[in-house]
């Protein structure tokens, strides 16, 4: 078997030079976007909302700040309080702005799903179609103003998209091992948002896509889907389950028959 010549392997390795430095002028391009001037925007109503929660948490510990959750934080009853707890830690730890904190926070989380996007597109497509993903991505202006904000839709957005990743993953390796990380992800992103457990139904497609039919779909594809659904569920049965089924009538009552 003849070796490659030199010039062969400049030629294959030209486009995979190009393609990780166009992707790199992304990720920048999605970072400035997303972190130039953050701290100047007027507080938004919602943003003034969650800030206010993590500040009445930040100076319990941890276990008051999670008893005292549910109870008087207004809108924040229907959320879950991890990234409150975070924001107010992280703004304790730094001496920095609790709302300037959450802006980073999503900001950088949304940067690392722009990366993310380019694995999916090129999982669907090739790197050409992962590279359009990537940059649709990083410009779209309600992904940017999402990820400049103290909202929740951004990190769970980002922790869905890594679950979906890792769980096609797990799939096509047939691995234990990425599947135990992918329903964990799936899990932390019902966590950080309840509605990140639609995404698995996505996956027990996905797995039985890979095995032909539904009624094919091996332990690991229902092992994948169970983490969102089982974080779902013990929200549900915990103190923050009060707000969440509050939440559920009011988004179903348009659908409810008229009494």
């Amino acid at each position: 078997m003849g070796s490659t010549s030199p010039a062969r392997l400049e030629a294959l390795r030209r486009p995979t030079v190009w393609y990780g430095s166009a992707i790199a002028v992304i990720v920048l391009i999605a970072t400035v976007i997303r972190f130039y001037d953050i701290d100047a925007s007027p507080v938004f109503f919602d943003e003034d909302i969650y800030s206010r929660a993590a500040v009445g948490m930040m100076h319990l510990p941890i276990a008051d700040a999670l008893t005292s959750f549910p109870a008087g934080w207004e809108k924040s009853t229907d959320k879950t309080p991890w990234l409150f707890i975070a924001r107010g830690q992280i703004s304790l730890a730094t001496n920095a702005d609790v709302v300037d904190v959450g802006r980073w926070m999503s900001a950088f989380l949304g940067v690392v799903a722009t990366g993310l996007s380019f694995f999916l597109g090129r999982r669907l497509n090739g790197t050409a179609t992962g590279m359009v993903t990537a940059a649709l991505y990083a410009v779209s202006p309600l992904a940017v103003l999402h990820d400049r904000m103290v909202l929740q839709d951004g990190p769970m957005a980002c922790f869905a998209l890594g679950y979906v990743l890792v769980s096609w993953e797990a799939i096509e390796r047939r691995s234990w091992l990425w599947a135990t990380a992918g329903t964990l992800i799936g899990a932390m992103a019902v966590q950080l948002k309840v509605p990140a457990v639609t995404f698995a139904p996505v996956v027990l497609l996905m797995a039985g896509v890979a095995y032909r039919r539904l009624a094919d779909v091996p332990r690991l594809g229902l092992f994948l889907a169970a983490g969102p659904v089982a974080s779902y569920f013990i929200l549900l049965a915990s103190p923050f389950g009060l707000g969440l089924t509050d939440q559920n009538s009011t988004y179903f009552q348009p659908f409810s028959p008229a009494m």
